[in-house]
C-alpha cells in the first residue's frame, strides 16, 4: 500500500489568508455562475456555492463555510496529488483548487505528478480565463499562486 506523501498536509494560516485576500466575503447570497443548463448557481461567504438565493449569514458562518470548503479541497488534492509537496506548494495547490473547475485541476494535478514543476506552473498559468476570455484578476491570482508555489 502506497502512503500519500501529503496525507498530513493542511493549509497554513498564510495559505488561508492568501485565499481570503482573493475571495471577497459576501454575507448575502449572490449569483456566482451559470451551470451547464443555464441556471444561476448562488454562492455566499468566500465563494461557498450551491446555496439558496435568499440566504443571509454572519461572519462566523462565512468562516465556518470556508473552513469546511478548505477541508473538502484538501481531501480532493490528497486523492489527486501523488508527488510530495512542501507547505508553500500545498497552500498554492489548495488556493488553485478553490478557484478552478475540476477539469482544470485534474490537468494541473497530472502536470504536478510528473514532478516537472516548471511544466506544472506553465499549466497553472493557463487557467486565467472565464468563458474563453482572459481575466486580469485570474491572471494576477495564477501568477501569485505560481510565486507562492516557488517559495515566494
Amino acid at each position: 500500500m502506497t502512503i500519500n506523501p501529503n496525507a498530513d498536509k493542511h493549509i497554513s494560516p498564510t495559505g488561508e489568508a492568501f485565499i481570503r485576500g482573493f475571495e471577497s466575503c459576501k454575507l448575502l447570497a449572490y449569483k456566482d455562475y451559470q451551470d451547464k443548463a443555464g441556471n444561476w448557481v448562488y454562492s455566499i461567504g468566500y465563494g461557498h456555492s450551491h446555496v439558496d438565493k435568499d440566504l443571509l449569514i454572519n461572519q462566523d458562518q462565512a468562516d465556518a463555510f470556508l473552513d469546511q470548503d478548505l477541508k473538502d479541497r484538501e481531501k480532493i488534492a490528497r486523492n489527486l496529488i501523488t508527488v510530495a509537496l512542501n507547505q508553500n506548494q500545498w497552500d498554492s495547490v489548495i488556493s488553485t483548487l478553490y478557484n478552478v473547475n475540476m477539469i482544470e485541476f485534474r490537468e494541473y494535478a497530472a502536470a504536478l505528478n510528473t514532478a516537472d514543476f516548471d511544466k506544472a506552473m506553465n499549466k497553472l498559468l493557463e487557467f486565467d480565463k472565464s468563458n474563453g476570455k482572459q481575466l486580469r484578476g485570474l491572471t494576477r491570482r495564477r501568477q501569485a499562486e505560481a510565486k507562492m508555489f516557488r517559495g515566494g
